[in-house]
């Protein structure tokens, strides 16, 4: 389970439940790529850094984390959707994103 924030790498404008990414976890630290070039980079550079990748639709992955987790995403596609819908925690992700 993840302590501290889910990060967020990507440039999609908009994620959705079904949509596949990469989770990248390393001990308590986890990160969520989308497959836009950007996030594939970033999730390659993680896989070097010794996290284990899966790929796997996003409500899957948002599934085993608590709703009150905090979000972030700097700087890309991602960052920009979740500044313009508010999107500070997990559960306001899966609402935004369609998520059970």
């Amino acid at each position: 389970m993840a302590r501290g924030k889910v990060l967020f790498f990507g440039d999609s404008r908009r994620l959705y439940a079904d949509e596949p990414v990469i989770v990248a976890e390393k001990d308590s630290h986890i990160a969520v790529c989308d497959l836009t070039e950007c996030g594939a980079y970033i999730a390659s550079k993680l896989h070097a850094w010794g996290y284990a990748l899966e790929k796997t639709p996003l409500e899957e992955a948002l599934s085993g984390l608590p709703d009150d987790a905090e979000v972030e995403a700097w700087n890309n596609g991602v960052a920009q959707w979740f500044r313009e819908a508010g999107i500070r925690t997990i559960g306001d992700l899966k609402r935004a994103c369609g998520a059970p």
